[in-house]
């Protein structure tokens, strides 16, 4: 089993719990630490390809993007999608429309099933 992928999971699942518990009271500060899990689990499924494929583990976002763009073009505009829009916007700066950080939620469950097919 691939740990990375596995990780993906784990951190979609704890991310998917706290974004149910808190979008009804609003905690701006559980939110953003949903939508940063959320993002997490991106990276590691990411990763999970990299090892998938033999490749060396990138240790940078900027590295994945560029192995992706060899690896895996297709995924590459989603993954940059998701690091601005959870870990940057939300995160970062506090934009985090909660229909938006559902619909990630969803979209990175779909990345990470993606990567588990190839």
């Amino acid at each position: 089993m691939n740990y990375y992928i596995e990780d993906a999971k784990k951190f979609l699942e704890v991310a998917e719990k706290e974004f149910e518990q808190e979008k009804t009271t609003g905690d701006l500060i559980k939110i953003k630490q949903a939508a940063e899990k959320d993002w997490n689990a991106t990276v590691q499924a990411t990763n999970g390809l990299f090892a998938k494929r033999g490749e060396s583990i990138p240790k940078t976002n900027r590295e994945r993007r560029q192995g992706l763009k060899k690896i895996a073009p297709e995924l590459r505009d989603r993954f940059e999608a998701k690091a601005h829009s959870l870990h940057s916007e939300c995160f970062y700066h506090g934009v985090c429309p909660l229909e938006l950080i559902e619909e990630n939620i969803k979209k990175v469950r779909e990345y990470i099933s993606q990567i588990e097919k190839k």
